[in-house]
């Protein structure tokens, strides 16, 4: 008999997963899991650019001024000076903040403070204190989850779903929201799904933080600043990554303004840890060589689990060169 190709629907969003306890974890508890950077398998993700432009100078002295506030007994008469040559030096480069070490040589800021007869200790702690100011502003704690919109792409089969042995999770967003709730609340929230980009366009200019009289703005921060580092830094990705056609959804993270050495502490995994709504579980994809008892113990926690009350069942196949979802069973429950 002839398989029938059943109709995925255009809204459903796949995540793959591999065939583990882990996996079966989070299909028989209704969990999702948001990855830190240094958990994704591609250390080139959530990679952006912070720049301040040539001319800048009302930038430079809203983070370079919390030094010299800091050593201004110590600096003296010299101060004013010392503070404008630095600024002016800052203000004549284009800043790559990633970079910030190498726009402020220990040799340049030397010479300057013992123009000054000051001693060059002071200059090189004021150098480490300007520095932790303009790294502190890279937002911490960046998080998310990945889907797909196709469970026929090979790669993301072979790379996500171990090699085909694995499965894909369909889950059916509504009105592009995905709800999920955190450990201890009863209450789901909103999760936007975005679109990841694919391009090179990764650099976010500071000025986005200053409003239009050069003033730094908390509501530019949230509202431009950290709205970019979505578009850049979470939903963009190299070119070369196109056909996988990802979904995002992202956590809270923030960022913060000070001279003092941040010690951000990590989420721990728990509080990374979220329940998805079980209404808006649309089925599994098989992938094509997944084991027959792999695909029992699935078909048993769905089972089980009677929060899930209608979904699908569906079977990867070879077609040619490529993979395709055959519909095989469907679940109502009442």
């Amino acid at each position: 008999m002839k398989q029938q190709r059943y109709m995925l629907n255009s809204n459903w969003i796949y995540r793959y997963r591999e065939f583990n306890t882990v996996s079966l974890k989070e299909l028989l508890y209704e969990e999702i899991y948001f990855s830190s950077q240094d958990e994704l398998n591609d250390p080139l993700d959530y990679e952006f650019v912070l720049t301040i432009k040539k001319g800048q100078a009302h930038i430079h002295k809203f983070f370079v001024e919390p030094a010299f506030i800091h050593y201004q007994v110590a600096l003296q008469n010299a101060k004013d000076k010392i503070f404008n040559e630095i600024i002016e030096y800052l203000s004549s480069q284009l800043l790559i903040l990633n970079e910030i070490e190498d726009h402020i040589p220990i040799e340049f800021l030397d010479t300057i403070f013992n123009n000054n007869n000051i001693n060059y200790l002071i200059g090189r702690n004021i150098r480490n204190l300007i520095i932790n100011s303009y790294r502190n502003i890279f937002p911490v704690n960046l998080r998310s989850v990945s889907f797909s919109k196709t469970c026929e792409n090979p790669l993301l089969w072979t790379h996500y779903a171990g090699a085909h042995t694995g499965f894909c999770l369909i889950f059916n967003p509504e009105k592009k929201k995905l709800n999920l709730r955190k450990i201890g609340e009863e209450k789901f929230e909103q999760f936007s799904c975005h679109n990841v980009k694919y391009g090179s366009d990764i650099e976010i200019d500071i000025s986005l933080m200053f409003n239009d009289k050069n003033e730094f703005s908390d509501s530019h921060v949230f509202k431009k600043f950290l709205i970019e580092v979505q578009q850049k830094g979470l939903l963009t990705k190299h070119a070369s990554h196109s056909k996988e056609k990802e979904i995002r959804i992202f956590g809270n993270y923030g960022t913060s303004y000070s001279i003092e050495p941040r010690h951000e502490p990590k989420i721990i995994k728990t509080n990374k840890i979220h329940y998805f709504d079980p209404g808006q579980f649309m089925g599994i994809v098989f992938g094509y060589r997944m084991k027959e008892i792999h695909k029992e113990e699935i078909l048993t926690i769905l089972n089980l689990n009677t929060k899930y009350k209608n979904y699908y069942i569906f079977q990867s196949v070879k077609r040619l060169n490529t993979v395709r979802a055959i519909f095989t069973t469907k679940t109502a429950r009442f």
